[in-house]
């Protein structure tokens, strides 16, 4: 093999090697970015693992893992309200009588003050008797407002309350 030939192989393997040197630097910059992912992943992971103990907890008679309504009750006032929000809504009752008035409301009697009042119910049917004898007058329509976020004034998005008026006579 000539000189000339030889100085053009060593050539071509100068170039093949930078190309593959140009290949391991980007595998290696490859790797660094997925290293530093997965790290991100784990700690997402954990995150979400810490916070899972905190939505369920083990039933003590069968094992299984359940809600943990009442622990994350106890804990956190915006999981209470937004428990709250989701499964109560406010009957306002509108009393142009002149003087308070007993009704009952899903059989627990109530009295309703003069003017505008209101009471916490259960989301869904709610049974309105003027006396117990009374048949009783069912509200099932709700209208429904959106929350405000009290740092920006940009809507909620979720519902918060329930509204029914009611005139009493």
């Amino acid at each position: 093999m000539s000189l000339v030939a030889m100085a053009a192989q060593i050539e071509r393997l100068q170039e093949q090697v930078d190309e593959l040197q140009g290949q391991q630097r980007t595998a290696h910059a490859t790797k660094i970015e997925l290293e530093s992912e997965i790290s991100a992943l784990k700690i997402r992971v954990e995150d979400l693992g810490k916070s899972m103990e905190e939505v369920v907890a083990k039933d003590p008679a069968t094992q299984q893992r359940i809600s943990n309504v009442l622990g994350n009750m106890q804990k956190s006032d915006t999981f209470r309200e937004n428990l709250r929000s989701a499964t109560q809504g406010r009957l306002v009752l509108h009393n142009f009588t002149g003087e308070p008035r007993l009704l009952y409301i899903n059989g627990n009697a109530w009295q309703v003050r003069t003017n505008e009042s209101y009471i916490w119910v259960p989301l869904g049917v709610v049974s309105i008797q003027r006396s117990v004898s009374d048949a009783p007058t069912l509200v099932t329509h709700w209208e429904f407002k959106k929350n405000l976020d009290p740092r920006t004034s940009e809507e909620i998005p979720y519902y918060s309350e329930a509204t029914y008026n009611l005139n009493v006579e």
